[in-house]
């Protein structure tokens, strides 16, 4: 079995042929009136041109490589099942903590932000979290909105639990 190949940029995005071309794994992978690479287009907020199995994102580089690395994986999806609006977001979930752990320079650059409790360490993971975690130790109330399963209770306990272990609450 192939896998998805020729990665290349274009004048204003990214390429992609996913191979083999096989017209019922690309319809899988389109979703009905292409509202698979719609919700794609709309939570990474790139383009998605297809003709057949050659896909055309266009979007900023870290954007549009990210929207590959989703369509490559849906299409491997495909060859054992198909593919619903959960794996689509599941997809982009697991694409956006994989691209979240390749930038430690971003959190090397912005200091040491993790959170120390009798029981370990926990790291933010991305940008989003790093600024979640200044605002919660800047400002006495910070209020956290954002899709379910992102961290933010997490942080905001774990940041609490910190500060009651070092005696930082005023009280």
């Amino acid at each position: 079995m192939s896998q998805p190949e020729s990665l290349h940029d274009a004048t204003s995005g990214l390429e992609v042929v996913l191979t083999p071309e096989n017209n019922d794994r690309l319809a899988a992978l389109c979703g009905q009136f292409d509202e698979n690479l719609r919700q794609i287009e709309t939570r990474l907020n790139v383009e998605i041109h297809n003709r057949g199995n050659h896909f055309r994102v266009v979007a900023p580089p870290e954007a549009a490589s990210l929207a590959v690395d989703v369509l490559k994986a849906l299409y491997q999806t495909t060859a054992h099942s198909g593919v619903s609006r959960e794996h689509v977001h599941l997809a982009l979930r697991e694409a956006g903590q994989r691209a979240a752990q390749e930038q430690p320079a971003e959190l090397v650059a912005r200091g040491s932000q993790s959170v120390r409790t009798r029981r370990g360490q926990i790291e933010p993971r991305g940008r989003n979290q790093i600024e979640y975690l200044q605002a919660i130790r800047e400002h006495d109330l910070t209020f956290g909105i954002g899709p379910a399963g992102t961290g933010k209770t997490w942080l905001a306990v774990a940041c609490a639990v910190e500060a009651l272990e070092n005696d930082a609450c005023a009280g």
